[in-house]
């Protein structure tokens, strides 16, 4: 995350011109790169699925979509009626 890496580099850069009374960033930010770690990790999961479910929508719509047929069309393209 470019913010809390500049944020980082600011906090080292004011550290060289004397002692602060705070944590440094890297320890006070250390809660929210973990979460950013975890949202990063639920976004690359969810897109993983939504490639999986596009590609099994591919191979089973012919399938879903001759579900959706009235009797009479199922029957003529089984028979090769039609």
């Amino acid at each position: 995350m470019d913010v809390l890496d500049n944020e980082a580099s600011e906090d080292e850069a004011a550290r060289k011109n004397g002692p602060l009374d705070r944590l440094p960033s890297h320890e006070a930010n250390a809660k929210l790169v973990e979460k950013q770690k975890r949202y990063r990790d639920l976004l690359t999961t969810a897109s993983e699925s939504d490639e999986h479910v596009r590609q099994k929508w591919e191979e089973w719509e012919p399938n879903i979509v001759a579900l959706t047929w009235s009797e009479a069309r199922c029957f003529c393209f089984t028979f090769s009626l039609c």
